[in-house]
This record gives C-alpha cells, structure tokens and sequence, in this order.
C-alpha cells in the first residue's frame, strides 16, 4: 500500500465496507492533521560590534516554508560587564538603539517563503544630549535576536 494522494486502499469484502470506510476516514484525518498550515516562527541571532549598519553575510533560512510574508519580531541584548576596557559598560546617554529590517524575502516557485535576508541599524549618539555628549562613541557588542511568525507547512527538505 502506498502513502499519498494516489493510495490505494486493499480491497475488502463487502460486510467491511463500515472498516474500510473508518481506516480511510482515520488516514486522511492524520495525514490532513500532519500537512495543514499552522501558526509557525523561526528564529536567529546575530552579533555585531559597534555602531552603524550590519547586514547578515547569508541569509537566515526559515525551518518551515510561510505561505505568506512573516511577520519580524526582534530584540538585542548587551553585556555591560567591564571586561579589558571600559568601552562594554554602559555609558548614559550613549545607549544603543537598534532597529532590525529585512532588504529580501526569499520564495520558491509555489509562493512560499524560505528565506530572508536580514539587516541591522546600531545607533549610540543621542541628538537629544548634545550637551552632554561623550567624545567617545562606546564599541558595545550586541546580540541582536529576531523570530519570523506566520502560517506555515512543513519543510519536508530538512
């Protein structure tokens, strides 16, 4: 017996028709239940030194296929733990602030997306302080985490 659109089922005899009847209704249930689309994310990391404008050398390849553009999510953290020098503290009004951005969503011949390529804007010079303004613009290391959210399928690549 083959698995897939084309099943054949055995054949049986008439007074199994109610057995026949409840096996293919169970099979085409699991096999609705594996394939159907569902809320699905994937997600990445990304560490950048500095300030000014990063982009991932590849693209993040998504663990299932969105079968419409997904939704970007995204957040940073910095260690402000003194380390060699004091330039990973965290100086006032030179915090950073990032904005995350994708420049190219990647879809297969079907419509689905499979891949974005993702970017980064890192900014620690305050307009607002200029009179308090640091001579030094600080060299925080950042890990910038994202998650991509939507309807998706399985990769059945993977």
């Amino acid at each position: 017996m083959s698995i897939g659109p084309e099943s054949t089922y055995p054949e049986f005899p008439k007074f199994f028709e109610p057995v026949q009847s409840e096996t293919q209704k169970r099979y085409e249930r699991q096999r609705t239940n594996e394939n159907s689309s569902r809320l699905a994310w994937s997600m990445g990391s990304f560490e950048t030194t500095g300030w000014g404008e990063f982009i991932m050398p590849q693209a993040h390849i998504f663990d299932c296929l969105f079968v419409q553009q997904p939704y970007m999510m995204s957040g940073f953290s910095a260690d402000d733990k003194p380390e060699k020098d004091n330039d990973t503290q965290l100086i006032s009004t030179r915090f950073p602030r990032v904005s995350a951005f994708v420049y190219e969503y990647h879809s297969d011949a079907r419509g689905l997306f499979y891949a974005a390529h993702v970017g980064f804007t890192v900014d620690m010079r305050s307009p607002e302080f200029l009179e308090n303004q640091v001579t030094s613009i600080p060299r925080y290391t950042l890990i910038h985490y994202f998650c991509f959210a939507g309807i998706a399928i399985k990769r059945l690549d993977i």
